[in-house]
């Protein structure tokens, strides 16, 4: 998926510039809400492409021009193995817990421990859930079913999305789900749905920790910086805490 967002205000003198921004799909709400305010304050365009961790750095290996990287844990060591990105560019932006999704005409039910979650995925009748050879939060619900003693009984009622968060709590609002589980901001995007969470500490510690980074060749180095300073500013925090990112 790719988002063009375009300046709104600008003098004829300005040199305008595109920063190619290549995220994984923990952080497209916040990104999105951002566009505007970013680029009326600095004239240049933000172009993004996102997807799941897997898309998110095999586009890089496959070329794809970028400026800057904005990621969470599961690719952040090939990143710097590989050399793909200017390490001493790194700004932390936020963090991100694992929330569930239940249709927005629910009752919202007790979350507050591993007994109360185990009663809610007993009631489910399908679960929906990324797929897990895209890399993401998948991975880390199934470690929370293995934890509770569940994996065997919830199997059959997963349903995989081929997709992110953002698509797992599409699945819940259209009812092909009775619930969903991904990163909080994810679920927190989407209409017809609540989020909420995150999972209680006896049954998922995970904090998805986002970082956002200049690529190590870059066509627009300095407005790249920019950018990830701009990230880091009070306003884009504020924004990002009310999108259920966790800011620390």
């Amino acid at each position: 998926r790719r988002v063009l967002g375009r300046c709104a205000l600008r003098s004829p003198s300005q040199a305008q510039q595109v920063v190619k921004v290549v995220y994984q799909a923990v952080i497209p709400v916040g990104l999105r809400a951002l566009t505007p305010a970013y680029e009326q304050s600095s004239g240049n365009n933000l172009e993004f492409t996102f997807g799941n961790p897997q898309q998110t750095i095999g586009r890089l290996r496959d070329g794809m021009p970028a400026d800057v990287v904005i990621y969470g844990n599961a690719i952040a060591s090939d990143l710097a193995k590989e050399n793909r990105i200017d390490a001493a560019t790194r700004a932390k932006i936020a963090s991100v817990k694992l929330g569930m999704a239940i249709p927005a005409s629910a009752t919202k039910p007790d979350m507050s421990n591993g007994a109360a979650i185990t009663v809610i995925l007993r009631a489910a009748r399908k679960i929906a859930v990324t797929d897990p050879k895209g890399g993401g939060t998948t991975t880390f619900v199934f470690d929370a079913f293995e934890k509770l003693g569940l994996t065997q009984e919830l199997t059959p009622k997963l349903v995989l999305i081929d997709g992110t968060g953002e698509d797992v709590a599409e699945a819940v609002a259209a009812g092909k789900a009775d619930i969903g589980f991904s990163a909080m901001s994810e679920l927190a995007a989407i209409k017809g749905v609540q989020a909420i969470g995150p999972l209680p500490p006896d049954v998922s510690s995970l904090l998805v920790v986002i970082h956002a980074v200049v690529t190590a060749h870059p066509a627009n180095r300095a407005a790249g910086q920019e950018f990830t300073s701009f990230l880091q500013s009070p306003g884009t925090n504020s924004l990002f805490a009310s999108f259920a990112f966790v800011l620390e």
